[in-house]
């Protein structure tokens, strides 16, 4: 699903570009290491095929978050995939 998050290691942005298989629910979520969820970039219906969704290193509440390594997390019917991603300040 997840084919490439570019650049990474990222500053100020990582374009996350993934592919559905199937039209459905998709939940693309970014987490910090210890599990915390940092913020939600989509929770839709998205149609079959490539998208993109570009994060810009911010929190839920549009503030900047730290240097340091995050996990993309990307949920679509029943598989979850996820990919390591790196914030450089």
């Amino acid at each position: 699903l997840i084919r490439s998050c570019v650049p990474n290691p990222f500053n100020p942005a990582t374009e996350i570009r993934f592919s559905l298989s199937r039209s459905g629910l998709v939940d693309l979520s970014i987490y910090a290491l210890n599990g915390r969820l940092v913020c939600t970039l989509e929770h839709e219906q998205m149609d079959a095929g490539p998208h993109s969704v570009i994060w810009y290193g911010t929190d839920a509440s549009g503030r900047a978050v730290s240097s340091g390594t995050y996990i993309v997390s990307l949920r679509a019917g029943k598989r979850t995939l996820s990919r390591r991603i790196m914030l450089l300040k």
